[in-house]
């Protein structure tokens, strides 16, 4: 099932999901994803499932930013 195909990924997961997420229990998603050898999860404190786009960008855009330095 997915949870085999994600823990066989050999590529860079990032997960970034509100706390306050109406849509998706944040710590099942975060638990979830944490199967992939190579991820990094963060709930963001305060913010739904909507707001999570304004409140990661500074989070995410780093977190590109080492994946392509590291992949150099």
């Amino acid at each position: 099932g997915s949870a085999t195909i994600l823990g066989g990924t050999q590529k860079p997961v990032g997960v970034w999901i509100g706390a306050d997420d109406e849509v998706f229990d944040a710590a099942k998603v975060v638990a979830f994803a944490r199967r992939a050898p190579l991820a990094t999860t963060q709930i963001l404190a305060g913010t739904d499932h909507l707001g999570v786009i304004d409140h990661s960008v500074t989070a995410v855009g780093t977190w590109l930013d080492q994946q392509t330095k590291s992949a150099h």
